[in-house]
C-alpha cells in the first residue's frame, strides 16, 4: 500500500474510529510515512496504552 492510499483509508475510517474508540488523531509513521513499505512491513496503531500490530500484506 502506498502512503497516499493509506492516507485515504485513514481519512475514510476516522469518523468510525472516533465514534467507536475515541480516536482524535491518526498519524502515519515509519516505512508507511516514508512511502517505503515492503511486504514484511508492519502496521501499528496506538490509542493510549493499546498497541495493535499487523502486516501490510
Amino acid at each position: 500500500m502506498k502512503r497516499s492510499d493509506a492516507l485515504r483509508v485513514l481519512a475514510r475510517a476516522k469518523p468510525e474510529l472516533a465514534k467507536r474508540f475515541g480516536v482524535v488523531r491518526l498519524v502515519l509513521f515509519g516505512s508507511m510515512a516514508r512511502d517505503e513499505v515492503r511486504p514484511d512491513s508492519d502496521v501499528r496503531a496506538t490509542k493510549g496504552s493499546i498497541f495493535i500490530l499487523g502486516t501490510c500484506h
